[in-house]
């Protein structure tokens, strides 16, 4: 019995040696974000504000810089004429030409099945694709009643405090 154990034990290990051995490597990248937007400033420009659970990760899109395609489930519109589900295009993904991903701070790519506030506009060139207005500034991690900010937890606020301040914007006029 004691040799099974440690014959797991040691598979364990190089199993996880092997995964991260071809796991590609993280290209961290920093961007200054030309327009700070507060929460109230973010309902009134996007487009739509929507919760939404992602359904699956579509691929990466490598012109020019690494966009990745995210097919997101609605579960709460606030704001928006949006279907049922939408494509998000998020900034970073897996850049073919070095092989490493690339991710903007602590932005990772959004995760199947976790749900998440976004603050968005229409991809102009690419219907029925939709882009965060604020980067990852504009997009919160929705997980019970705490929204953790993409871009700063300094931002982070309940769910609730942020369904107020967006309804709020929205009966002031600002849509």
């Amino acid at each position: 019995m004691k040799r099974f154990f440690l014959l797991l034990f040691i598979m364990s290990i190089v199993s996880l040696i092997i995964y991260k051995a071809t796991e590609p490597p993280v290209t961290i990248t920093f961007g200054s974000f030309a327009h700070y937007y507060s929460d109230e400033t973010a309902t009134q420009k996007a487009y739509s504000v929507v919760i939404g659970r992602v359904k699956k990760v579509l691929g990466t899109n490598n012109n020019g810089y690494p966009k990745t395609e995210i097919l997101v489930e609605v579960e709460k519109n606030f704001k928006g004429d949006l279907n049922s589900e939408f494509i998000f295009l998020q900034d970073g993904g897996l850049d073919e030409e070095t092989g490493s991903i690339v991710q903007i701070g602590d932005y990772k790519i959004l995760a199947p099945g976790n749900r998440y506030l976004f603050f968005l506009n229409k991809a102009d060139a690419e219907p029925g694709k939709y882009w965060s207005i604020g980067g990852p500034q504009t997009v919160y991690l929705v997980s019970g009643d705490i929204a953790k900010n993409a871009f700063s937890s300094t931002r982070d606020k309940s769910i609730s405090e942020l369904e107020e301040i967006i309804n709020l914007s929205l009966t002031k006029g600002y849509h």
